[in-house]
């Protein structure tokens, strides 16, 4: 970055032009976000201060949050932070980034919980990670008056310890998150199970995008199998248990998943679409 370069309005576009030609999509937004994190303010409140020269503390932190994004580092794991559901999340590199389209899980659940009419429910997430699914299905459950005891589990103690954070962060205290083994789940007494697990095939994930593969954790994305060893054991838990499950797919694993319910003997499920109009959610009812 050229020394002459001294407004906020001048960085700007200079950074953005540069995203702009190593072909990152929507170049500005990044560099406005980049910018609004390293003043430690609004996004909005940068266009009050096109202006304003920036003091070299703040230039020398916008430029290593550029540079890092130059690296393909994804923009929620520089900034530290991101939104889910309309909920502040804390994201590191031990867990996912959260998706838009894993808001429809959130949303095809909560709209079961009160079809259901239930003023208490019991919740159980396989996989918890940053925690983004139970803030958000926990939040909303507040906000109509429904009680809920939420626990969640996942085999990363450094994701347990953001998730814990994140639940902090939102004022929530029925969320409980232990570290263990989701695939040692047994006969669990909840109204529901919730998942997003690792699901994409070993053969697949190689082929990701390189902010993905090389940045967001691989315990979270890849079986290193065929992507389908989580539902698996989750059609066997759902078999010994009362609870409605409600998981996430890949968006190409409809047929080979209806071929695995087949063989599990299930009869009483349903696909959801996300809004790029892919079967997205796997609901197993009662």
């Amino acid at each position: 970055m050229s020394e002459k370069l001294t407004s906020l309005l001048e960085i700007l576009n200079y950074s953005a032009n540069l995203l702009k030609e190593k072909n990152f999509s929507d170049a500005r937004l990044n560099a406005e976000l980049l910018m609004a994190d390293a003043l430690n303010c609004r996004r909005l409140d940068l266009y009050l201060e096109f202006d304003k020269p920036l003091q070299k503390k703040e230039t020398e932190l916008f430029k290593s949050h550029l540079k890092r994004r130059l690296n393909n580092e994804p923009l929620q794991y520089i900034t530290g932070k991101t939104n889910f559901y309309g909920y502040d999340i804390l994201v590191d590199k031990s867990v996912l980034i959260p998706r838009p389209d894993t808001e429809v899980l959130v949303e095809r659940l909560l709209n079961d919980i009160k079809e259901s009419g239930l003023k208490e429910v019991k919740i159980l997430e396989a996989g918890i990670g940053s925690g983004c699914i139970a803030i958000a299905i926990c939040k909303e459950l507040e906000k109509a008056g429904v009680s809920c005891e939420y626990r969640g589990i996942d085999l990363s103690e450094s994701a347990v310890i953001l998730c814990k954070k994140n639940t902090e962060l939102n004022g929530l205290k029925n969320i409980t998150a232990i570290n263990g083994d989701i695939m040692e789940i047994e006969n669990p007494d909840y109204d529901y199970f919730v998942s997003n697990p690792p699901y994409i095939p070993l053969t697949e994930y190689n082929e990701l995008e390189t902010e993905v593969r090389e940045f967001e954790p691989k315990i979270a994305l890849t079986d290193n199998s065929d992507g389908l060893t989580y539902y698996k054991r989750f059609f066997e838990i759902y078999k010994s248990c009362n609870a409605k499950f409600f998981l996430e797919i890949a968006y190409n694993a409809k047929p080979a998943l209806e071929k695995l319910l087949g063989e599990s003997g299930i009869e009483n499920y349903t696909f959801a679409k996300d809004y790029n109009n892919n079967f997205r959610i796997l609901i197993l009812r009662r």
